[in-house]
């Protein structure tokens, strides 16, 4: 065996970089973690960046994706609408582009030193499938190059319910980063997750019907900065060897779905609040004797409920225009407006 050369390890050029967005000021919620950063209490200003409802441009966007029954009742129809027109930048497609006000995704990692992964080969079909899921994230300008010392895998998941594809070309593939020599040195933000479960399993005593509206948050976690000091902890490497790391919050990261409820917990204190302001206009008559409203939040999904429609839609409305005022959007495809449901006998 001949004997082994010496060779002098490659300099390496990596220079850490200053950032002006740490200020441990700005945590919420530091008692469960240090994960959630939210800008100075948000102040009314004027807005250049709302999409405004315009019938000529966006009628033909709103009938494709509105599910809304056609037996309803007209007027109740109309009002629905009547809000979503008014809250139009959360439920276009075109919303969900740009990045929500007030709140950033951090990753606390204390002291450890960065973990990298090795560059990994894929194979030829692989790589076309992840640089065709590459290509979109950079289009929606999600990623950016990144020259940092961390660094993780993609890999590929196929989408649930797929039993019937007989075609592999119609195969739908998931691109996925696995985060996880990251999340065992990044300390957990302990905020808790309810389980669907539970959020469901008691509305409370109604008297007379129950009438629901389930709303679903479009692009959910890319919405989410990063901040800037963080993103390169995000990092990955592309099948052709590059480097690229997320701008917004990724699935993958261990706090992300606790930071998202918390975030959620926010916003509802902000619409209950705005209800309770704004709940003197709505019309009682033929009301019941208590007039019940609620609401069950599961990461980003929301459902609405009351006895009483006028109260119902209001409480719709508060819950738009805070979605508004913090850049945040519905995907109008997956709500639904005072569905009907038929109970199937013996249930």
């Amino acid at each position: 065996m001949p004997p082994k050369i010496w060779r002098p390890k490659a300099k390496n050029n990596y220079k850490p970089i200053t950032y002006d967005d740490v200020d441990d000021d700005l945590y919420v919620l530091k008692r469960y973690g240090k994960a959630m950063i939210r800008s100075p209490t948000w102040t009314p200003r004027p807005r250049d960046d709302l999409i405004l409802w315009n019938e000529s441009t966006f009628l033909a966007e709103l009938k494709k994706d509105l599910r809304i029954n056609a037996s309803m009742d007209p007027i109740v129809k109309n009002n629905i609408i009547t809000i979503i027109k008014d809250n139009w930048n959360s439920f276009c497609e075109e919303g969900a582009s740009r990045l929500m006000f007030d709140f950033e995704f951090c990753i606390d990692t204390g002291d450890s030193k960065p973990v990298c992964c090795r560059q990994p080969s894929y194979g030829i079909h692989e790589q076309k499938i992840m640089d065709k899921h590459i290509h979109i994230l950079e289009t929606n300008d999600w990623i950016c190059d990144c020259e940092g010392p961390w660094g993780s895998l993609i890999l590929l998941a196929p989408k649930p319910h797929q039993e019937g594809c007989t075609d592999i070309n119609d195969f739908l593939w998931r691109l996925c980063v696995s985060y996880r020599p990251l999340n065992s040195v990044t300390r957990s933000f302990e905020f808790p997750i309810p389980r669907c479960a539970d959020s469901i399993k008691n509305f409370g005593d109604f008297s007379g019907r129950i009438y629901f509206i389930s709303l679903d948050a479009r692009s959910e976690y890319h919405q989410i900065r990063v901040r800037k000091q963080d993103q390169e902890k995000l990092a990955f490497f592309t099948p052709s060897g590059n480097k690229k790391t997320f701008k917004v919050m990724p699935f993958g990261p261990k706090n992300a779905p606790a930071f998202y409820t918390a975030m959620m917990q926010f916003l509802l204190a902000d619409w209950t609040t705005l209800f309770n302001e704004t709940k003197h206009v709505i019309n009682i008559s033929n009301s019941p004797t208590t007039i019940v409203c609620n609401d069950r939040i599961i990461i980003d999904d929301i459902l609405l409920f009351s006895n009483h429609i006028p109260t119902l839609l209001q409480y719709f409305s508060c819950v738009a225009q805070v979605f508004t005022k913090c850049r945040l959007s519905f995907k109008l495809t997956k709500c639904d407006f005072l569905k009907e449901r038929k109970l199937s006998r013996g249930i």
